[in-house]
């Protein structure tokens, strides 16, 4: 998962602009954002996981509606 925030003055905390599941969609953002000069992208480690989980239960959840269980 990838952030891309705006950096404000040293002193204050960063914005968050948009949360994105690949980089190269953070970055097509950043590249129509023009205007702003000041937005970055970070990488938020140790979420896959959580993915995963969310995929198996919609798993979970498409074999119980096509009657599995």
């Amino acid at each position: 998962m990838y952030v891309v925030y705006q950096r404000m003055t040293p002193d204050s905390y960063p914005v968050m602009i948009g949360v994105f599941l690949m980089k190269s969609d953070a970055q097509s953002f950043i590249e129509t954002q023009a205007g702003i000069a000041s937005l970055t992208i970070e990488e938020v480690s140790g979420t896959w996981a959580y993915w995963n989980m969310i995929r198996e239960k919609l798993n979970e959840q498409v074999y119980v509606a096509d009657g599995g269980y």
